[in-house]
């Protein structure tokens, strides 16, 4: 029955209200700028820095980072890079697109072609052509056929751990939402609750929810409803806020949980063990949700987009300060430690 926005409308007004995103990404730019290395993360660096040592030996190789024995050529090039890139990027457009309007009976629109496309099959048809690129490239430089095959079941070989490692934790985070973990949430709110406390709530509830089950879309689609139904019946100015907060804390869940792809797809692609990666980025989300609560707070009570973005750039900013001070602190300290050591 709310008809006052269309949906991707509705979609693109929850940009200001996503506090978590817009402070994940500024803190990163700090973190990266100020060298804010805290808990695991300082560590970690102060390891690779020292010792060279990129992931924690002790707990045994990276999965999927076994090292290569093929042969590599001396003769490579950049576009032997950027040809399959371009490949599969261009072709992954090009099929999206044309399912999406294969799938359309009415006007076509780009809004339509998105809502109707299949973006796995496209991206699977272009990784495939992609391949085929690259080894047409090989081919073109004679290189055998023996050494062609021994690097398809290498590479096999290497992605097999990621493979089963998402596929036991899809598996577990099934199980979980079989449950009911997500239903029994979302039946602790109800109509009843003072509208300034929803964003929070939502932004608290939908966090936990996505970490527990490792999925954002799941728990898009089980809060997203509930939300819209609650402020339909008291207030319908909070549906944006709403919504807002329930795709912030979905991400916020995503980042924290063992059970996420992503979180599993960047630890091995970047290299190291699982549950150094979560450790590691662990006082960062925190920091980015502790942010954002407080600007749900502020926003619930005003109920003002942009005071409650305020108030949440507001304390990344002393946050910030405040880490960068005590890193000073802490730099200046150990200096000081080493002059007495010398004398």
């Amino acid at each position: 029955g709310i008809t006052q926005y269309a949906p991707f409308e509705a979609y693109l007004l929850t940009i200001p209200t996503n506090y978590y995103a817009m402070t994940t990404i500024l803190l990163v730019i700090a973190v990266a700028y100020f060298k804010l290395n805290i808990g695991q993360m300082k560590r970690d660096e102060n390891r690779a820095t020292e010792k060279g040592i990129l992931f924690d030996t002790s707990r045994g190789a990276v999965a999927g980072q076994e090292e290569s024995t093929l042969p590599v050529r001396a003769d490579g090039k950049l576009k032997d890079l950027l040809l399959p890139v371009f490949t599969l990027v261009t072709l992954a457009i090009i099929i999206s697109a044309y399912i999406g309007i294969s799938n359309i009976e009415g006007q076509v629109t780009p809004l339509q072609i998105l809502m109707n496309t299949d973006v796995i099959k496209a991206l699977v048809y272009s990784a495939i052509a992609a391949v085929i690129v690259a080894i047409i490239r090989l081919l073109g430089r004679k290189t055998p056929v023996s050494e062609l095959t021994k690097a398809v079941g290498s590479g096999m070989k290497a992605v097999l751990p990621s493979v089963t490692i998402l596929f036991m934790a899809l598996m577990t985070a099934q199980i979980i939402s079989k449950l009911g973990v997500g239903l029994y949430l979302a039946s602790l709110i109800d109509e009843n609750m003072s509208l300034a406390w929803l964003p929070v709530i939502f932004f608290l509830i939908s966090a936990f929810m996505s970490f527990s089950m490792g999925s954002t879309f799941g728990t898009f689609g089980l809060m997203l409803p509930i939300g819209a139904e609650i402020v339909s019946i008291i207030d319908v100015t909070y549906l944006i806020p709403v919504f807002g907060a329930v795709l912030a804390g979905c991400i916020f869940g995503e980042h924290s949980s063992p059970l996420s792809d992503t979180t599993i797809l960047a630890s091995i692609g970047g290299g190291v063990h699982t549950i150094d990666h979560l450790l590691t980025q662990m006082p960062y989300a925190l920091i980015s949700s502790f942010v954002s609560i407080v600007g749900y707070v502020t926003l619930g009570f005003t109920k003002n987009i942009y005071i409650g973005l305020f108030a949440t750039l507001l304390a990344l900013g002393i946050v910030i300060y405040v880490l960068v001070k005590t890193r000073d602190k802490s730099f200046k300290s150990g200096s000081a430690e080493l002059e007495l050591e010398k004398v």
